[in-house]
């Protein structure tokens, strides 16, 4: 039996939900919660304490942490839990693939790389990582690559293009 932690944080297709910004219960929810605790009451501190001069930066501070708050609010259960008008990737059939295939990523499929997949449904960079990722699984299994996932970022492709 497959780690759930892992199923609800690696979607099928290998790309991370756990630190996609709209996942309940994922990184940016559980980090953005903290983070505004933490802050709790800081704007009220610089109102009182900061000089004239510098109350920008205490309504500078208040629309971050106003905007801080969506982020505690994660709205998407991801893939597994089948498809919301919050999924990332319209129009994607890879759930059902695993699926039909009886497996969980598609990197554990004896057909992958399969073409399928094309840019009709996903961006190149999404492609490239979809195939890079899926070789990790396979060469090193997906709890390594889990543990590697959780901590890089949902969105680093699009900086490394």
């Amino acid at each position: 039996m497959r780690d759930e932690r892992i199923l609800n944080a690696i979607a099928p297709c290998s790309l991370s939900c756990i630190t996609c910004p709209a996942m309940k219960g994922g990184q940016i929810e559980k980090y953005s919660k903290q983070l505004k605790n933490m802050f709790e009451g800081y704007y009220e501190f610089q109102n009182k304490y900061l000089p004239e001069e510098h109350k920008d930066h205490a309504e500078t501070f208040k629309a971050f942490y106003n905007h801080l708050n969506k982020y505690t609010q994660g709205n998407c259960n991801g893939c597994r839990e089948g498809r919301s008008e919050n999924s990332c990737i319209k129009n994607c059939f890879i759930l059902e693939c695993t699926l039909d295939h009886g497996v969980d990523f598609c990197g554990e499929c004896n057909e992958f790389p399969c073409d399928k997949l094309t840019t009709d449904i996903f961006k190149p960079e999404i492609i490239d990582e979809w195939i890079e990722n899926n070789y990790k699984i396979k060469e090193h299994g997906i709890e390594i690559f889990y543990e590697e996932a959780i901590l890089r970022s949902h969105y680093k492709v699009y900086k490394q293009k």
